[in-house]
């Protein structure tokens, strides 16, 4: 897993360091800045992208964290 701030001024330019075939899932805590990060990496080419509707806050399955 990456932590990409959308907010951060060099975010196009790490996320176009990522593979653009891959599949990427992308979320936040309410689903509205991971529309907008998946807008911006579809137009760099990203073509395999989910997002998470309604962020991590409406997730109903188990959390781990490392």
């Amino acid at each position: 897993a990456l932590n990409i701030n959308y907010f951060d001024g060099d975010f196009a330019q790490r996320i176009d360091k990522l593979d653009k075939t891959k599949a990427y899932l992308v979320y936040c805590q309410s689903g509205r800045r991971s529309v907008g990060a998946a807008e911006k990496m579809a137009s760099l080419g990203f073509t395999n992208l989910h997002n998470l509707k309604g962020g991590i806050g409406s997730w109903k399955g188990k959390i781990v964290k490392k």
